[in-house]
């Protein structure tokens, strides 16, 4: 069974040009996760890891590829379709945010047998 691949964009508009700017991250969720930030087009990673909060120096006029790899392996097969609802992502940069369900329709079957989903957020930043 091929992993289900969740997509979404956003397009964060900031105001300055001279500022540094830091993406934060907030994942809500029992699943292990494991999240990988870079550029488009780009195999240098900004971040890969499993914390539940990044922070990630951005640019201007770039666009960001962010793929969570969520893992259920370790949850009880009664309480999957509750966990997969229960998924928050939270992107914010420059107070902006965006807050994303990622699998708030779908279920348990829609995890690959070793219990993984993957949801994958485009980020342009204007």
């Amino acid at each position: 069974m091929k992993t289900l691949i969740k997509k979404s964009a956003k397009t964060f508009k900031l105001a300055d040009e001279g500022t540094d700017y830091v993406l934060v991250i907030n994942i809500s969720t029992v699943a292990q996760i494991n999240t990988n930030v870079r550029y488009m087009a780009t195999s240098n990673n900004l971040y890969d890891g499993s914390e539940s909060e990044i922070h990630v120096n951005v640019i201007k006029g770039k666009k960001l590829r962010i793929r969570h790899i969520f893992d259920f392996s370790g949850i009880n097969e009664a309480l999957l379709d509750n966990a997969m609802k229960q998924v928050v992502i939270r992107y914010t940069l420059d107070g902006n945010e965006n807050t994303v369900f990622p699998f708030e329709n779908n279920t348990k079957d829609d995890l690959t047998p070793m219990k993984r989903i993957i949801s994958v957020k485009v980020i342009a930043i204007k």
